[in-house]
């Protein structure tokens, strides 16, 4: 796993997995680089211990503190006769060694970042000026305990130390010293990582009020051991409890509808968990390498199953030792315990999306008539597969020469790593080859593209390293 720096410990965890497995991680999240070399730009001016740019509106953003290790600063309101508005990114990240410091009641934008790694800080005060609090503002403030709001202040409040909006139906922002946290009944949503990296969290309560857990909510907690949500709850995030590693009980209500991508990625310690009949989907990644996870009880309402959301579980090697075909609900979650020549039962409906990824001791593989869908990359770095055959009673899928069509030859959907040709001409009906189509065919030289042919997909000829010839023709209007 890639172990990419970034300004925050889980989230650069987060980021690894999406660079490694290509898939999105907590879609509606904010995620930042953080550079640990701050220089200021030409723009920027010094006053005092501060570097300062003017913004369009000839108001005062604080670049950078530049004071030498001090403990207390005080944030100036005015600088050469223009308020002072903005905390800008970074502006005081890295200062260790402080421990208070004085908003000016001129403040109405604090940026991400702009206290990152402020380890001596234990409070701040927030004034009722501030409109708008960035994601990540505190983010490694990892003795920071309370953030405070001015009571007069009208887009957000505290409690106990915790940041909320003003009507406090979203809690914003739990700082990463806290321990324990009672969630106020008002509460509807926990936030895009709202407690994200608080490894001192050993006690969360959850009220019946919230209805969603958000994108990372409680990724890092890595002290947290045990969690009730409540029976509102109809939705769990990406990433919502990854890297909780002492996480060993989790009830997961009738009420909850979804889970998403790597919710539970990484809870090395959760042994059992019980899906209700109420979840209809569980994400990409969601139990992987739970490793200690051998008790999981699905129910029969479950229509969609993302890849590898079982892998490296205790669960999953039980159920390969059983059959190298795991299968639930008609849908083939996982076939990389196969061998050599594979004929997929006709339970099988849907055949999950890197089902049989990186699996490189099958040779051929046929497809019945029952399968209605095939995942993306569902043979993915099969390097020793030669053949793709479908069965020609199936209404959905088609092959020719070993290689996976839609049925009525119009998509080019799959083309085995190990095929053993080394020309190929695409037949004249199909109109896209899509992504990963050619991907890692080593042994392709030539390939004949038709003037059907309307968009080829994203990495449709990746890693074809002896292709020495194709020809686009004039009717492709897409490459991505």
């Amino acid at each position: 796993m890639t172990n990419d720096i970034y300004g925050k410990k889980i989230v650069a965890s987060v980021l690894a997995l999406s660079m490694v497995f290509g898939f999105a991680v907590a879609p509606n999240s904010e995620v930042f680089e953080v550079n640990n070399n701050i220089v200021a730009s030409a723009e920027d001016l010094v006053y005092e211990d501060f570097e300062y740019k003017i913004l369009d509106d000839d108001t005062v953003e604080i670049t950078k503190y530049i004071g030498s290790d001090d403990i207390s600063v005080i944030i100036p309101s005015e600088i050469d006769g223009k308020k002072v508005t903005s905390i800008g990114k970074e502006a005081f990240g890295y200062c260790e060694s402080l421990e208070n410091i004085k908003i000016p009641d001129s403040i109405t934008f604090i940026d991400k970042c702009a206290f990152v790694y402020c380890t001596g800080l234990t409070s701040i005060e927030i004034p009722n000026s501030v409109s708008f609090i960035e994601k990540w503002a505190f983010v490694n403030c990892q003795n920071l305990t309370n953030i405070n709001i001015d009571e007069n202040n009208k887009t957000y409040s505290s409690k106990d130390g915790v940041l909320y909006n003003k009507d406090k139906t979203k809690l914003i922002c739990c700082p990463e010293g806290k321990e324990k946290v009672e969630i106020p009944s008002s509460v509807v949503s926990i936030e895009y990582y709202a407690f994200c990296g608080c490894e001192n969290l050993e006690s969360v309560t959850i009220p019946n009020s919230v209805v969603s857990i958000e994108n990372g909510a409680f990724s890092g907690c890595k002290n947290l051991i045990s969690i009730e949500i409540p029976n509102s709850v109809v939705s769990i995030g990406d990433d919502a409890f990854y890297n909780c590693t002492s996480l060993k009980s989790i009830e997961i209500p009738d009420s909850v509808v979804s889970i998403g991508n790597a919710a539970f990625y990484y809870c090395s310690s959760l042994t059992s968990i019980e899906i209700p009949d109420s979840v209809v989907s569980i994400g990409d990644y969601a139990f992987r390498n739970c490793l200690d996870l051998k008790n999981i009880q699905l129910p029969n309402s479950l229509k969609t199953i993302g890849a590898n959301a079982f892998t490296d579980t205790r669960w999953l090697k039980n159920k390969q030792r059983e059959s190298p075909f795991v299968i639930v609900n008609g849908i083939l979650i996982d076939g990389t315990a196969c061998e050599s020549d594979v004929v997929i039962p006709d339970t099988v409906v849907s055949i999950n999306k890197n089902a049989f990824g990186n699996c490189r001791t099958i040779t051929n593989i046929k497809i019945p008539s029952s399968v209605t869908s095939i995942g993306n990359d569902a043979f993915e770095l099969c390097k020793n597969l030669e053949n793709i055959n479908v069965d020609e009673n199936n209404e959905n899928y088609s092959s020719k020469d070993g290689i996976l069509y839609n049925k009525e030859n119009t998509k080019l959907v799959c083309c085995p790593a190990g095929t053993k040709l080394t020309s190929i001409a695409i037949p004249d009906t199909v109109v896209s080859i899509k992504n990963n189509a050619f991907s890692f065919c080593e042994n392709l030289e030539n390939v004949e593209i038709p003037n059907s042919v309307i968009s080829i997909a994203d990495s449709a000829f990746s890693f074809c390293e002896n292709l020495q010839s194709i020809q686009i023709p004039d009717s492709v209007t897409s490459i991505k």
